[in-house]
């Protein structure tokens, strides 16, 4: 198979994400009044890293599945 996207890409993407994930972040923090001492950027990337976790964790399981069946 072969991969149509070059290697860099990925890791440019990714690098958009961890960016606007704190950013959006850091506006949460700002609207909603948290307080800012008690919420760093480690918190807000590590919740954002747990939110994808739980979103993309499944989809590749379940994709490993459906091609294993093929």
């Amino acid at each position: 198979m072969v991969e149509s996207r070059p290697r860099g890409s990925s890791r440019h993407l990714l690098a958009v994400l961890v960016v606007v994930v704190v950013l959006l972040g850091f506006l949460a923090v700002r609207l909603f009044e948290f307080p800012s001492d008690r919420l760093t950027i480690g918190a807000v990337v590590g919740g954002a890293l747990l939110v994808i976790g739980a979103l993309v964790l499944p989809a590749v399981l379940l994709s490993g599945w459906q091609s294993s069946e093929k």
